[in-house]
């Protein structure tokens, strides 16, 4: 339990009901595990109108998605996260979180990924569908965002009984353009500025359909950043890069390798999931290839 001081207690007597609410739920446990916080944050029953005070759907282009605390309870944060349209985090985890639970209030997209062996893969990409809630586990490597054409807040409850500080501190980003893993201590988007990298890790393999997916996440996000910042040149050179990638002639051969590997002997998918996985990106990389292509992004 949070030691209460008067300024705690103003901030939470402040806050909507349903906040209220479960500030109440998470300090009466003994002991939280993601499934609690998850039925937690289902009873608060937090709706659209409790989040607004923190929307941010204005936020700044070099940012994947807004990103406003509502209470800091010491072993554990809730925040809101706004996502307009084509907002997207980059592939990330949670850092020193042990636990926690993320509330859609939206229609949002949602993937999860393994890294075995080295090797980061594509374990299921979603709908994340209006009032769902999806626990969160320490070891959770995901992603989340707005595919569709209507703004959306997301409320994310995070906690940890052993680490001092941001309890999602010390956040892994997976950087397949620059082939490093990115520890951090805040928002997890894409091509951070070096102030926001702590450090570096040498970065891992990664199959496929995870990689393009990645780059044309990225390179959205790029051509979103480039109007107005002082740094354009570095960014459209990204830009160019990850273009390239995108549209390299090897990638025919890479694709053909990996889709005979989930083949068996008679030709049929060894894993259905995996199977549709693989596709479900592989579709929306030539979609997106597609229409860049025709806008002439290609050729910039």
């Amino acid at each position: 339990m949070l030691l209460e001081t008067p300024s705690t207690v103003a901030v939470r007597d402040g806050l909507p009901k349903s906040f209220q609410r479960l500030i109440r739920l998470i300090e009466h446990q003994t002991r939280l595990s993601p499934e609690i916080a998850k039925n937690c944050l289902e009873e608060a029953q937090i709706g659209v109108q409790d989040v607004l005070p923190w929307a941010d759907f204005g936020h700044d282009l070099s940012d994947g998605y807004g990103r406003r605390l509502v209470y800091d309870g010491g072993f554990y944060e809730i925040m809101v996260m706004s996502w307009v349209p084509g907002d997207m985090s980059a592939i990330h985890d949670h850092g020193t979180a042990q636990w926690g639970a993320v509330l859609s209030l939206g229609e949002a997209e949602h993937a999860v990924f393994e890294c075995v062996a080295g090797r980061l893969t594509t374990r299921l990409r979603n709908a994340f569908s209006f009032g769902q809630i999806n626990a969160v586990t320490h070891d959770l490597i995901h992603q989340m965002g707005n595919l569709d054409q209507t703004p959306f807040c997301s409320v994310h409850l995070y906690g940890s009984y052993d680490h001092q500080g941001s309890i999602t501190g010390d956040s892994r980003i997976w950087d397949l353009f620059e082939n490093s893993i990115q520890r951090t201590t805040g928002g997890v988007f894409f091509c951070l500025p070096e102030h926001q990298i702590d450090r570096r890790e040498p970065g891992v393999a990664a199959d496929y359909p995870t990689t393009m997916r990645h780059h044309v996440e990225m390179l959205k996000r790029v051509r979103l950043m480039l109007p107005g910042q002082r740094d354009r040149l570095a960014l459209s050179d990204k830009a160019r890069q990850l273009a390239a990638l995108l549209m390299a002639p090897a990638d025919q051969r890479w694709f053909e390798r990996e889709t005979a590997a989930l083949m068996d002997a008679a030709g049929r998918p060894r894993d259905l999931n995996q199977w549709r996985g693989f596709w479900h990106e592989i579709q929306v990389t030539a979609a997106y290839k597609a229409t860049a292509a025709e806008a002439g992004f290609f050729a910039s």
